[in-house]
């Protein structure tokens, strides 16, 4: 695990801080900004009334490390730490399925040190998309964020990412075949 310093920190305990409240947040990935949230119908429904997204677009779910998916996935044991996460897919799910009718999920372990800290230390899982408004193009650094966007948020995480700027390529595993549904980074 990476050390931060003073400023990276700061920056991570107010977004962890900010998402603890249901709020939603700014933050750099290894691809393009992401607007995020936590598993929670109101932060859900605010980020989407943000982004002005449609509600048919589904968020992808971020987490820190495998053990997390790995859980969701093998979770016959009932321990209530499984039960939690089951229930945070869930509650991703549920946002969805009104829509769609397809409670598939998309779950990505991001690149980015100060994103994978405040996935960590905010209970494993932060929804995701692209920060930008819907139509506009993702953007990979800082200064290039709209700032109408940024104004709606609780917190934006200033930070040299390094990012691609090329947004992650999405497949689809079902029924043992894989397809690409976005090919990315």
């Amino acid at each position: 695990m990476r050390n931060f310093d003073k400023v990276e920190n700061d920056q991570i305990n107010r977004a962890v801080n900010a998402l603890k409240r249901k709020g939603v947040i700014i933050y750099p990935t290894d691809t393009v900004y992401g607007i995020g949230v936590l598993p929670d119908r109101n932060a859900i429904e605010k980020l989407y009334e943000i982004k002005k997204r449609d509600k048919s677009k589904k968020l992808i779910a971020l987490i820190a490390d495998i053990s997390t998916i790995n859980e969701v996935m093998d979770s016959t044991d009932g321990s209530s730490g499984d039960i939690e996460i089951l229930e945070k897919i869930a509650k991703i799910i549920e946002i969805n399925d009104d829509e769609s009718n397809d409670s598939t999920i998309g779950v990505r372990i991001p690149n980015n040190p100060i994103a994978l800290e405040i996935i960590r230390q905010s209970g494993g899982i932060v929804l995701t998309t692209s920060a930008n408004f819907t139509g506009e193009n993702p953007v990979k650094e800082y200064e290039d964020l709209n700032r109408d966007l940024a104004d709606q948020v609780d917190y934006v995480v200033h930070g040299t990412n390094g990012s691609s700027g090329i947004p992650s390529t999405i497949i689809k595993i079902y029924n043992n075949k894989i397809s690409i549904i976005r090919d990315g980074n």
